[in-house]
């Protein structure tokens, strides 16, 4: 969605000239995926204007983007009431609320956003993720179908594999393997899930990622354990069907996406970073 604030900012004062520039500037870094920039102009408007409400929401934003969803929380809930966009700001609250697990009430601020602004397209696909984790799958399938309707460029209708289909890509990513590889996946179970679940998302385990992940590693990899320990958790490699297929605008895009995660993901297992993933072909 458009990024940047529109509107008067109600009972705020107006920020200078210079100061709305810079805001600005650093809307269209955070649109352009300079993510980091954004954050630290953000944070420097922020002081220079005494937490300025439209600040204030930029800094909220860019703290989201950069996995930051608590303390995105707390920026927007600042200013709740008080930026000139509140479609906007329900969008990046939404958005907070989404990567904490408050389903519920994301879905709230989504249909807040939507009633206000029926033909934005962002509104109805983020509802739409959000009715998968409430498993109200066709709800959820008509939001993204409105959001493809209303910018089929930009918002695709997710591609579906059935079961078998998607258990078979993962079947022939592990037979391309090299041998010295392949070999490893004999210790380790690969799981296909459609979403998230309590491997994931519970907090107490450890291992709270994003609700949109696309695959995760559970359990200690084979660096961190020693030979003489029983590992706490049972290593596993699951995979998440509905958020790949959600990621995806094509059937070859899809089957290399699955490829891609699946690699990745063993890389954990075997205790390799980034770069050794990347010498490897597995990112």
């Amino acid at each position: 969605m458009n990024h940047k604030p529109s509107g008067p900012a109600g009972r705020e004062p107006e920020l200078p000239e210079e100061l709305a520039e810079r805001l600005d500037q650093a809307w269209d870094a955070l649109e352009d995926g300079e993510v980091e920039d954004a954050l630290a102009e953000a944070e420097a408007l922020k002081e220079e204007t005494q937490g300025h409400p439209e600040t204030l929401l930029l800094l909220g934003a860019a703290l989201l983007e950069v996995g930051e969803p608590e303390d995105a929380l707390k920026e927007l809930e600042r200013v709740q009431g008080r930026v000139s966009d509140e479609v906007l700001w329900a969008f990046y609250a939404a958005g907070a609320y989404f990567e904490l697990t408050r389903f519920g009430e994301a879905e709230d601020l989504l249909r807040e956003m939507i009633a206000a602004e029926p033909e934005e397209p962002s509104g109805h696909y983020a509802l739409g993720e959000v009715l998968e984790h409430l498993d109200r799958r066709d709800d959820a399938q008509d939001c993204l179908r409105r959001a493809h309707e209303l910018d089929p460029e930009n918002y695709a209708l997710p591609m579906r594999l059935t079961l078998a289909a998607f258990q078979e890509v993962i079947t022939e990513a592990s037979a391309s393997l090299p041998d010295e590889l392949r070999s490893h996946l004999e210790n380790i179970p690969v799981v296909v899930q459609d979403l998230p679940g309590e491997e994931a998302l519970d907090p107490s385990l450890g291992t709270t990622v994003s609700p949109g992940v696309l695959g995760l590693f559970v359990g200690r990899s084979m660096r961190e354990e020693s030979v003489f320990e029983t590992p706490d958790t049972p290593r596993t490699i699951y995979v998440y069907q509905r958020n790949l297929e959600r990621t995806c605008r094509s059937h070859d895009e899809l089957v290399d996406e699955i490829a891609t995660t699946f690699y990745h993901e063993l890389g954990h297992y075997l205790g390799l970073d980034e770069d050794d993933l990347e010498e490897r072909d597995l990112n």
